[in-house]
Formats: C-alpha cells, sequence, structure tokens
C-alpha cells in the first residue's frame, strides 16, 4: 500500500508576510544609515581634532573653532558642535578631554521613533 503525498512549497500569504518583514526591517535599516554615518564623522572630527598638537596649545576657543570648521566641511548640519562635543581642560594635571554626548531621534514607522544616544570620550 502506497500513499502519495504532494509537497507543496510556501503558501502565498507565508511568502507576503516574508516579504513585509523584509521590507520592514529594510525600511529600519534605511532610516538608521544617516544616524551612523553622521556619528562616524563626529568620531572622525573629534579624533582628528585631539591628534592636532598646534589646536592643543592654543586652547578651548582655538579647538571649538576647529570643529565647528570641521563639521560644516563634513556637513554635518543637523547636529550642532557645541551640542554635541564638550571640552574639558584640566587645571593641574593639562588633560584635555573631548566628550561626545548626543541623542538623535529619527522617526521609523508611522508614529513609532528610534532614539539613539551615543556617548564617548577622548582624552589627551
Amino acid at each position: 500500500m502506497r500513499i502519495t503525498q504532494r509537497q507543496s512549497g510556501a503558501i502565498t500569504l507565508g511568502k507576503m508576510l516574508n516579504v513585509a518583514i523584509f521590507g520592514v526591517l529594510l525600511l529600519i535599516f534605511v532610516r538608521l544609515i544617516p544616524v551612523y554615518v553622521d556619528y562616524f564623522t563626529v568620531v572622525s572630527v573629534a579624533k582628528s581634532v585631539m591628534e592636532d598638537d598646534s589646536l592643543l596649545k592654543k586652547g578651548r576657543v582655538a579647538m571649538r573653532q576647529a570643529i565647528n570648521q570641521r563639521f560644516r566641511i563634513n556637513n554635518l548640519r543637523s547636529l550642532k558642535a557645541n551640542e554635541a562635543l564638550v571640552i574639558r581642560m584640566g587645571d593641574k594635571d593639562d588633560r584635555i578631554k573631548l566628550l561626545l554626548d548626543y541623542e538623535v531621534r529619527t522617526p521609523l514607522l508611522g508614529n513609532l521613533d528610534g532614539v539613539l544616544v551615543f556617548k564617548r570620550e577622548f582624552s589627551r
């Protein structure tokens, strides 16, 4: 006695569900890419400022001007340099710290927003 069963693939509803899930994930990914590109640009600006010895000797005002100029060059218009990067200069030990601390709110789907918080410290 032989029972023959026909194999069938994924049903249409399952395929549509997979496409919808993939589409939502792709949309979220596309919305978050610019935020992370800006973050990596801010990190490169902070590293370049901290590596420039002439700026470190000139003081806080020169560092702030250099950061603002590099933000403009790198087209970081949605982020203010004085809000994202805080300069701390030590009195006793001549330590200089550059604190990166900001958050970005970006729309994801409808009334659902994504909040990304970035914190990092650069010292010299």
